[in-house]
């Protein structure tokens, strides 16, 4: 993520590159598997000097996190506890599942930045989705809370103020 701006790359002429899952955007977290919900907009305010507390037990943290709309995304990423050997997938979705324990479709593998170990991402094909569950599996219990600074999700959209509002480009 470009902590400093919600769009990574400008093109003007054609679409830009949104993180989609920030307030600003409409995206919402629905569920997290253990800590106080009340602070869960910390994953998606923007400022990675906030950070979300989970449970020191919670093996598998999860985040279920809501999109405005089905929106065409192509990355994911995430900034994360870097020292607790963590890993990430991301279940794109497009309807909430029955139970977040037993989640089908195939995840997304988040790879780690080996210069920044607290720092995981993932390109993939444009899919429309409308759910994103970011859970991470950790190898062992700690008495302190993993923490989780930032989730993204990025979708390209028009450049064109006018045509983002309207549905239409203009040729």
């Amino acid at each position: 993520c470009d902590w400093s701006s919600d769009v990574c790359s400008s093109d003007l002429s054609t679409a830009v590159d949104f993180d989609l899952a920030k307030l600003q955007s409409r995206g919402r977290i629905l569920s997290v598997s253990s800590g106080a919900i009340a602070f869960s907009p910390r994953l998606i305010d923007n400022d990675p000097k906030t950070v979300y507390r989970f449970s020191g037990n919670d093996l598998h943290p999860t985040v279920v996190l809501e999109l405005s709309g089905q929106e065409p995304v192509h990355r994911v990423s995430s900034v994360f506890e870097g020292n607790e050997n963590a890993t990430l997938e991301v279940y794109l979705l497009s309807e909430l599942p029955k139970s977040f324990t037993h989640l089908s479709g195939t995840p997304i593998n988040c790879l780690a930045d080996p210069n920044h170990p607290n720092e995981a991402k993932a390109d993939f094909a444009q899919t429309n989705v409308r759910y994103l569950v970011f859970q991470w599996t950790r190898s062992k219990p700690s008495h302190d809370p993993f923490w989780v600074a930032e989730l993204c999700a990025f979708g390209n959209v028009s450049a064109d103020p006018i045509a983002s509002l309207s549905g239409k480009s203009e040729a």
